[in-house]
């Protein structure tokens, strides 16, 4: 019997996105900004609040594989 390996590299195929990231505080209209984004602009825009995108990540951002770092500043430097 024959055996025949094969090696495949698979490159991921990279498609940049465009990503809007809204920042304030609460009762800051961030949502309304949001939804009125979505009507105006072209194509399909999807939008997240950060707890569900946290939530979503493999251990809710606290695993390694989530990608996240965290960085602890202290003063101004």
């Amino acid at each position: 019997m024959e055996v025949v390996s094969v090696a495949m590299t698979v490159q991921p195929r990279i498609k940049q996105s465009p990503l809007i990231v809204l920042n304030g505080g609460s009762n800051a209209g961030k949502s309304t900004i949001a939804r009125a984004l979505q009507e105006a602009l072209p194509g399909i825009w999807l939008t997240f609040g950060v707890d569900t995108f946290i939530d979503a990540l493999p251990g809710k951002g606290d695993s390694p594989r989530s990608g996240i770092g965290r960085e602890e500043r202290i003063g101004d430097n």
